[in-house]
């Protein structure tokens, strides 16, 4: 029995697929700004905690130089300082470690946003985000790459030109936030090397090696900080212009 017009027939087979309109998906479904926040706290409690080690660290450098002079240190309070510091170096792993899982989670989100905004031809997958960071010898030059790429579409779609975005240039502070991260890699596999004597004079020197590695560390994060904000800021503004169309 056919049903009158205007009243759907339950029993009526389904349309053509052509009737169909997708639900379009956009990047303000997988907003950045509270993983955003959570990234740069966890950097600044790095910060934190690393300019925490730094004074640890010259004070161990300076009880070294006082045995090689041949003075007279207090050897407790030294040992008690070592067991802070220890404790201080178990709190830079772990704050390191979540600003880590959180960078990754906010990358991925960020890179899925690429194509929800139209943007074609893509190097990096929202995975490669977080595994290149894991993958020896490329780790230290893919990464940058990969953010590079996420800054340009960001800035791409917030133009309005989401195909242009291989002609955009990435700002030139990203060169130098890679290059004080890896700076803070080499630094601190050198320190490990070196600390293996013991020699006192060559054991001074791993810890002055560490300690430069983590001003290095702590010099990166203010950038790392900006970029997050940056890429941040430029996907809510192609959001912004993607629902005024």
């Amino acid at each position: 029995m056919a049903s009158s017009e205007g009243t759907p027939n339950p029993f009526q087979p389904p349309r053509d697929h052509d009737d169909f309109v997708p639900t379009q998906v956009v990047a303000g479904d997988r907003p950045l700004g509270g993983l955003a926040t959570m990234v740069l706290v966890m950097l600044g409690l790095v910060v934190v905690v690393d300019l925490a080690l730094l004074y640890y660290l010259v004070v161990e450098i300076r009880a070294f130089g006082e045995l090689q002079a041949g003075r007279t240190i207090d050897v407790a309070l030294i040992r008690e300082q070592e067991q802070t510091m220890g404790l201080v170096v178990i709190a830079s792993i772990a704050a390191l470690l979540a600003s880590a899982v959180v960078w990754s989670i906010w990358a991925y989100r960020a890179a899925t946003n690429l194509r929800s905004l139209g943007l074609e031809m893509l190097e990096y997958t929202p995975g490669s985000m977080v595994w290149w960071w894991f993958v020896p010898f490329l780790n230290w030059v893919r990464p940058l790459q990969a953010i590079t790429e996420l800054w340009k579409g960001s800035a791409a779609a917030a133009q309005g030109r989401p195909g242009d975005w291989p002609s955009f240039e990435a700002p030139k502070y990203f060169v130098v936030w890679w290059g004080l991260w890896v700076a803070r890699a080499i630094f601190g596999a050198i320190s490990q090397q070196v600390g293996k004597s013991e020699d006192l004079s060559t054991l001074q020197i791993a810890f002055v090696l560490d300690l430069v590695g983590y001003v290095a560390l702590i010099a990166a994060a203010p950038l790392a900080a900006k970029l997050v904000m940056e890429i941040t800021r430029l996907q809510a503004q192609a959001v912004t212009r993607s629902a005024g169309r």
